[in-house]
């Protein structure tokens, strides 16, 4: 069997291996070299689509030998930035400034620069993760994610990079998750100093904001917003670092901005905010919108969300693809929006039979547990009579 398969064209072995999942791919180009050779782009493709490193200098020149490979350099379409086990950018010396932001010059970005400017060409993709909860008990000499971002910031500016996508991650469940704007250090985005990083923020198509938005890292945040023109996708999924004023203005300040974007996809998750900010939020998008999705949200003024869902109802002309999931209410703080009636008939109207995908969760209500319908999606045709549906579905659960 190993002989006839061999024996295929490339582009049928290609087809074979591209059906194969990941465990098993590498088992199928032990098999033979000939097998091997012809499935080279499919195990490039699925093994270094994303290539991971923690800054340190054995994860660098792991990096820079696939950026010398013909076959996966080609590949790689965005970077992972993790810390593990011994921490980030282990085998550099960090250096700090009086006022925390480490100081050039950075032997990691001279080696990280090369490689993502003239070698891994396809690289356009940057995701900084944090894998522990908080960076307040890190000593000064060692480097954080924060520091990390503020890296991948540095590069960008330096050589006007046509990012594509960007995503910090910093939303440890339960944990502050700031930025540390003194380790982060960005050159004044937005100003003067930062045309290199606003060059490249114009090729922006994706962006995803995990962390706690607080008052010192409300400005960075707008701008990563506001300076991306072609932006597509953005997913908001912060902790406001207080009661609801710090999202309210940051919701505000991006609606009344002549610069927002057009976005095709928007996603907002963990904000408390009032009915009327949410609603010109979102109705800036209406023309264009095509996916929404909210996510533990909670409406902190008299509105409901059955009047948002029937005011969205003739706003949003495009919208295929809708979920909502965890929304809470002022008048039910400690209340979990809940969807019963879908349980008992979950078919939208005038769609032809299509129906909403039910998310539910166990809820207790005087001691007893209960599966309760918390959440649901809907994509297709017909999105206006699924917000109808909704508007009436809506109820509290305490």
């Amino acid at each position: 069997m190993s002989s006839q398969l061999a024996v295929l064209p490339a582009e049928l072995v290609e087809l074979i291996a591209d059906r194969v999942q990941p465990a098993d791919l590498l088992s199928f180009r032990l098999v033979c070299r000939l097998l091997r050779a012809k499935s080279i782009q499919c195990f490039g493709r699925t093994f270094f689509s994303v290539v991971r490193s923690d800054l340190s200098l054995p994860s660098l020149e792991k990096l820079k030998s696939i950026s010398e490979h013909e076959q996966f350099k080609d590949h790689v379409q965005g970077l992972l930035i993790k810390e593990y086990n011994a921490g980030l950018g282990h085998g550099f010396h960090w250096p700090r400034s009086p006022s925390g932001h480490v100081m050039a010059p950075m032997p990691c970005v001279d080696a990280l620069r090369p490689i993502l400017l003239n070698d891994l060409v396809h690289c356009r993709s940057f995701h900084v993760y944090r894998e522990h909860e908080s960076e307040e008990d890190y000593a000064v000499d060692c480097l954080t994610t924060s520091d990390a971002a503020a890296i991948i910031f540095t590069i960008v500016a330096e050589t006007a990079l046509p990012i594509k996508s960007f995503h910090l991650d910093f939303t440890k469940f339960g944990t502050p998750n700031n930025l540390d704007m003194k380790r982060l250090h960005t050159p004044d985005f937005p100003g003067s100093q930062s045309l290199g990083l606003i060059s490249a923020w114009r090729h922006l198509e994706e962006l995803v904001l995990e962390y706690t938005i607080s008052a010192e890292s409300l400005s960075l945040t707008m701008g990563l917003v506001l300076f991306a023109p072609h932006l597509q996708t953005l997913k908001i999924g912060p902790r406001f670092s207080d009661d609801g004023s710090s999202s309210g203005s940051f919701f505000e300040r991006l609606s009344a901005s002549d610069a927002l974007p057009a976005l095709r996809e928007l996603s907002i998750s963990g904000v408390t905010i009032t009915g009327p900010t949410l609603t010109r939020f979102i109705l800036r998008f209406g023309p264009s919108l095509c996916t929404l999705s909210f996510q533990h949200v909670m409406i902190t003024s008299p509105d409901t969300w059955a009047t948002l869902f029937l005011t969205m109802k003739s706003n949003f002309p495009l919208l295929k693809h809708l979920r909502v999931q965890h929304l809470n209410e002022l008048q039910m703080p400690k209340a979990r929006i809940i969807f019963p009636l879908l349980e008992k008939d979950n078919e939208v109207p005038e769609t032809g039979g299509r129906t909403f995908e039910l998310k539910y969760k166990k809820l207790y209500r005087q001691q007893h547990q209960q599966q309760m319908v918390v959440g649901a999606e809907y994509s297709g045709p017909g999105v206006d009579m699924a917000l109808e549906v909704l508007a009436r579905a809506a109820s509290g659960f305490i």
